[in-house]
């Protein structure tokens, strides 16, 4: 076997939207671009932790029988989490255990590598999306988790970006912080939906901000589009993945 070939596993949390799956598939599509131009051979897959046929345990077992057969000896499995909740911290690490049993004898080396979220050029990325904006509040816009974990890492990020954390599930909820900022005084404000993909979540966002536009006429608010399948994130993936 060739040490030099490493199979990758993306996972990601799933969504009843096909729209979804084609962005993953689309992300991981380039992915694959950014490993070949680097001359780095690997076999690359996508997959659902949640609403999926195949449990996470099974793929991940069909996945290392693949690579094995293909003369590789390790895989490295990559959550496409945004920040460490229960799938992160149990729900994952409890799946690959179950498909470790499944492969002991394959001799596989199997590593769950840190979530996305995790990743610190993130801010850098989205320092990026926000200059376009200069001279706006910027509003940084998470899911929410209750693990207290989560809320901190969500915490330190909106910092570093310099940015107003609100939260689409949990208090501070977004709509009352952009009306409180409104309320204050502030002018222009820009907000990130902090998702990987555009879904049905985001669409409610923006509907619910618009809603705000008509009801308060003396401010501009923008939105910015989340991470979404683009060559940037791929690059940011690709490097993580190839961290030691």
């Amino acid at each position: 076997m060739n040490n030099n070939h490493t199979g990758y596993l993306l996972v990601a949390h799933g969504s009843r939207n096909p729209q979804y799956r084609t962005y993953l598939n689309n992300l991981a599509d380039l992915i694959r671009q950014k490993l070949t131009q680097k001359g780095i051979p690997s076999h690359l897959d996508s997959c659902y932790l949640e609403l999926s046929s195949q449990s996470l345990a099974d793929k991940i077992t069909e996945f290392a029988c693949f690579c094995h057969q293909h003369k590789y000896n390790s895989i490295k499995i990559l959550p496409l989490f945004l920040f460490s909740g229960t799938h992160v911290m149990d729900d994952i690490p409890e799946q690959e255990a179950i498909a470790f049993k499944n492969i002991s004898d394959l001799g596989m080396d199997i590593k769950i590598l840190p979530h996305l979220g995790s990743e610190s050029s993130l801010t850098q990325f989205l320092e990026k999306k926000y200059q376009k904006y200069p001279n706006y509040t910027r509003l940084l816009i998470s899911h929410g988790t209750r693990l207290e974990r989560g809320q901190k890492e969500a915490q330190l990020l909106a910092k570093k970006s310099s940015a107003t954390l609100a939260f689409w599930s949990i208090n501070p909820f977004f709509d009352q912080v952009i009306i409180n900022l409104i309320k204050s005084g502030v002018e222009n404000i820009v907000m990130l939906p902090y998702f990987l993909f555009p879904g049905k979540i985001t669409r409610a966002i923006a509907v619910r901000a618009e809603e705000i536009k008509n009801e308060y006429n003396d401010f501009n608010l923008r939105i910015i589009e989340p991470l979404g399948a683009n060559s940037e994130l791929a690059d940011l993936i690709t490097e993580s993945l190839l961290k030691e």
